[in-house]
């Protein structure tokens, strides 16, 4: 896993846009720590549940609350399946909930979560994480893919603007 680690962590750096694989959920975390690490406006996130496993690592909510931060860096988060998430006992939830005005969280619409298959992270509209097949946690991913990183914007500002918002504090 260090080797890992320190080719993402080389990537990331280089943010040439050569790509990453991944197949694990332990990759998976690295991948979007130095995703949270490295961004310098906003992080986007299209995820079932957000996995604990990935995003609540006590990795992850130490690099999301540094790039925190800067008041101008900004989370917004699409989940397919909300009411699977237990925001007292979800980390990265009961940490930025609906307690930081930068962070958000959206519901992915009932009719459009079978037309996705896939679930992705993407940051600062170059840098990404893809994962074909939301089934499984296999994904390709890249630092300083333009292309790819405003395709995958692109695509995410489409289904944040028909997702509806959710207030995980008012389900408590």
């Amino acid at each position: 896993m260090r080797d890992y680690r320190a080719k993402v962590q080389e990537a990331a750096r280089l943010r040439d846009g050569e790509p990453l694989y991944n197949g694990s959920l332990d990759h998976a975390a690295v991948l979007a720590e130095e995703m949270f690490n490295n961004a310098e406006t906003d992080v986007n996130i299209l995820s079932g549940n957000l996995n604990a496993r990935v995003y609540g690592t006590s990795n992850i909510i130490e690099k999301a609350r540094q790039f925190l931060s800067d008041t101008d860096h900004k989370i917004r988060i699409i989940l397919e399946n909300p009411d699977k998430v237990d925001p007292v006992d979800h980390p990265f939830i009961r940490e930025f909930g609906n307690k930081n005005d930068d962070v958000e969280f959206r519901s992915l619409p009932d009719d459009m979560k079978d037309e996705i298959n896939y679930h992705f992270i993407v940051m600062d509209s170059d840098s990404y994480r893809f994962e074909k097949d939301k089934g499984d946690p296999s994904a390709i991913a890249a630092f300083g893919d333009i292309t790819g990183g405003k395709n995958l914007t692109s695509v995410f500002d489409t289904l944040w603007n028909e997702s509806k918002e959710i207030d995980f504090l008012k389900s408590n």
